[in-house]
């Protein structure tokens, strides 16, 4: 017997099967996204169902739902869902957009009016930042979780993050702006 899209997708993408940590990965989604993991991999819906309330084929639904389920089990994802909180508001918003939504940068740059150059400097230093927190969430699980998070609260500090931020805008050059998020 043929497994069901679910199934099938959660087997082979290594998806939990949990409802609960399914929405609240898809809580980082773009809404119609959502919707479609929220109907089929949280509900339980079948893939022609969904098909005839959106309007597309069944291919076209389950092809979203496998390319969606595999950008949520992708390791950028994942780290950037863990790093969120420790990250200023607009570094976790712009996070959230590029590394678990998919936006592309060619839209990012338009819609926060900003050059494709310094987007991608602001991207590079947001990925820097997420391998930081996850570096210090490893030594966390090895070392004891109090220790570690009392470093990574210290190390980013919203201040910290501000500072860094306001002298790489300012202009700042490129290495002492790097060098912030490195001590």
């Amino acid at each position: 017997m043929a497994l069901t899209l679910r199934e099938s997708i959660c087997s082979a993408r290594k998806l939990p099967r949990d409802p609960a940590i399914l929405a609240g990965r898809a809580e980082l989604l773009l809404p119609r996204e959502r919707e479609l993991i929220e109907a089929i991999l949280i509900r339980g819906q079948k893939v022609l169902s969904v098909s005839r309330m959106t309007g597309l084929s069944t291919r076209a639904v389950s092809n979203r739902v496998r390319k969606i389920s595999n950008r949520m089990s992708s390791r950028k994802f994942l780290d950037t869902a863990r790093a969120l909180g420790f990250l200023t508001r607009e570094d976790a918003a712009l996070a959230r957009l590029k590394f678990c939504a998919g936006v592309s940068d060619r839209k990012l740059a338009a819609d926060m009016e900003l050059s494709p150059y310094l987007l991608r400097r602001r991207l590079d230093r947001i990925s820097a930042q997420i391998v930081m927190i996850k570096r210090f969430r490893r030594v966390a699980k090895r070392h004891g979780a109090l220790v570690a998070h009392e470093k990574l609260a210290e190390s980013y500090s919203q201040e910290k993050l501000a500072e860094s931020y306001s002298q790489e805008s300012a202009g700042g050059s490129t290495a002492a702006s790097h060098s912030n998020w490195r001590d």
